[in-house]
């Protein structure tokens, strides 16, 4: 039984400024100057912008890239040389305050305690930073999964079939056998799906069979506990 994490196991919000992030532009700030930084409003133009561009690189060639990858593009244009000390160092302040609202759904930890105790269970997630899903899981107390494959580790992120069928390989446990819950049609169902794997969507999909779209990951179908 594999699990995505955001949207699934987790509740968040999907927006890259929607948050609060006054320790990252402070960071900035002191890296730049404050005479030479941009304002908060344009500090959050230019990340959506940045975002944006290496989404459109990400989907071209199906590479995930990172944290780092973004800060360095960010920072480089304004004019700051980045180590690799302050690449992660900025990537630990965005992420910290991009998640800080993140949230376990309800339920969910005996809920995974009972997945447990009859299938091998795992999460695969889209993510920059592996970090921030390490901390994540600790600090939600989502119970240790036998293995957690991030598709900035793996290279390859979801809907890829890659990151499906290596972290199975991993488990030694052929796709046919496999379970997986998302809530995402491209990313999740059509990944999972088009990988051999059974999938169970949260939410309604036009265009998802009913009997495999479910309201919360609670509400896997009974007879797969059986």
């Amino acid at each position: 039984m594999l699990f995505d994490l955001f949207g699934t196991l987790v509740h968040y919000d999907a927006g890259r400024v929607s948050q609060s992030f006054p320790e990252t532009y402070q960071f900035l700030q002191g890296l730049t100057g404050p005479t030479e930084s941009p304002d908060y409003n344009s500090f959050l133009a230019q990340t959506e912008r940045v975002f944006g561009e290496l989404d459109a690189w990400s989907q071209a060639e199906r590479r995930e890239f990172s944290m780092q990858d973004f800060a360095k593009r960010l920072l480089r244009e304004l004019g700051v040389e980045a180590t690799s000390n302050l690449l992660d160092q900025f990537s630990d302040l965005y992420t910290k305050e991009w998640s800080a609202d993140v949230t376990a759904v309800t339920g969910v930890h005996a809920f995974l305690s009972r997945c447990a105790k009859k299938f091998t269970t795992g999460v695969i997630t889209n993510t920059h930073y592996e970090p921030m899903v390490t901390k994540l899981l600790a600090g939600k107390s989502l119970k240790p999964f036998e293995i957690v494959t991030t598709s900035v580790t793996h290279g390859r992120p979801k809907p890829h079939a890659d990151i499906f069928l290596d972290t199975l390989a991993s488990l030694g446990i052929p796709p046919g056998e496999a379970v997986y819950v998302g809530d995402n049609y491209r990313a999740d169902y059509l990944g999972a799906t088009q990988a051999g794997l059974i999938c169970y969507l949260i939410g309604q999909h036009a265009r998802v069979p009913r009997e495999f779209q479910i309201p919360t990951v609670l509400d896997l179908p009974m007879h797969l506990f059986r």
